[in-house]
């Protein structure tokens, strides 16, 4: 048995891989897979295979920097992580804790969340899920009954309309904040002194590669924030389907940041998406009140964070209100069915 990681381009690989998972996993998608897994190093999806190249188990990893108090850390976002042989889940779960400083765990399939739990790594909670209009996912493969009738909620007259209300609480916030269009990341958008103890801090070509606006199967609009014309931030969108995530957001001040979240919200949310879903995550109590005073509501069932690995447990604080939070880490923003792509075939019948 050995652990691989997958070449882009490597379809015959993945074709064995997609026959061994359900219908329509996010490892069916050739493209996604590609660009994913396979164009940069901070990325990789490992598998575990014997010499015929068989494949027993998958687990992708994403190596996100933060930055902390006590320093920079590099912590590894688990995805897709699947064992299809006894024992197979173990190796390359430890494979998985070893590649960055810590393991992140950040939401996870109910078998995943309980292989962290058994590794007693840290769970951080007070992190809420967020969501003007019903933000519902479109799942591949969803009973057409559950289609019908998020397709007539949809056309509620009771749904609140996006450009409007994001524009409202600006002229209410007392800030001449603007979100200016772009099509890639500068490094003035980068914010260097932040209210946040921890967050995700990537560099530019980070960025750029995580939030591409010209990829084919994911739409990301990246916006800079802009006060008293100073650079003082930046927001990014996911626009899916009739709802918006808000993916990505960073600015040297908590309410800053949620009137940049609004003005972005303005701009994208227009036309036939005014009256879209629209979903974030926040631990910031700023946020998550600026987002409430809005008309979000806020998801009973929300989600936590796990930290863990070999090495002794991380010293950073674990009060997630002082953690900048965002949705779109990992390969959460990044789910079936993506836009305008073919997938591999799956022989597993569907759950």
């Amino acid at each position: 048995m050995q652990i691989t990681s997958y070449k882009s381009g490597d379809h015959a690989t993945l074709s064995r891989l997609c026959a061994e998972l359900p219908p329509y996993h996010n490892l069916c998608y050739p493209d996604f897979v590609d660009y994913y897994y396979g164009s940069t190093d901070s990325c990789r999806l490992w598998m575990m295979q014997d010499d015929s190249e068989r494949v027993f188990g998958v687990v992708g990893v994403e190596k996100m920097p933060f930055s902390t108090p006590d320093g920079d850390v590099e912590l590894g976002f688990g995805s897709n992580f699947y064992a299809f042989q006894s024992g197979a889940g173990a190796f390359l779960f430890l494979h998985w804790a070893r590649e960055c400083d810590f393991g992140i765990q950040f939401g996870g399939s109910e078998d995943a969340r309980r292989l962290v739990d058994h590794q007693k790594w840290t769970r951080l909670s007070g992190i809420q899920t967020l969501q003007l209009n019903a933000a519902w996912a479109e799942p591949p493969g969803e009973a057409n009954w559950r289609r019908a009738a998020k397709l007539l909620l949809r056309h509620s007259p009771l749904r609140t309309r996006v450009d409007s209300r994001a524009g409202e609480m600006l002229r209410q916030g007392g800030l001449s904040i603007e979100a200016v269009p772009e099509t890639c990341f500068t490094s003035d958008m980068r914010v260097e002194e932040s209210a946040y103890a921890v967050r995700f801090n990537p560099g530019v070509d980070y960025l750029n590669w995580r939030y591409a606006t010209d990829l084919d199967f994911v739409r990301y609009h990246v916006f800079r924030l802009v006060l008293n014309g100073q650079t003082c931030g930046s927001v990014v969108l996911n626009e899916q389907p009739h709802r918006v995530l808000v993916s990505h957001a960073d600015a040297n001040d908590p309410w800053v940041l949620s009137q940049g979240i609004f003005a972005a919200l303005a701009q994208v949310c227009t036309g036939r998406m005014r009256g879209c879903g629209v979903m974030a995550v926040s631990s910031c109590p700023v946020v998550q009140s600026a987002l409430t005073q809005a008309g979000f509501s806020v998801r009973s069932k929300g989600r936590d964070i796990a930290i863990g690995g070999p090495r002794k447990q991380p010293g950073f604080t674990t009060d997630t209100s002082q953690w900048l939070i965002n949705f779109d880490w990992g390969d959460n923003g990044l789910r079936a069915p993506f836009l305008g792509q073919s997938r591999l075939e799956s022989t597993r019948a569907a759950a």
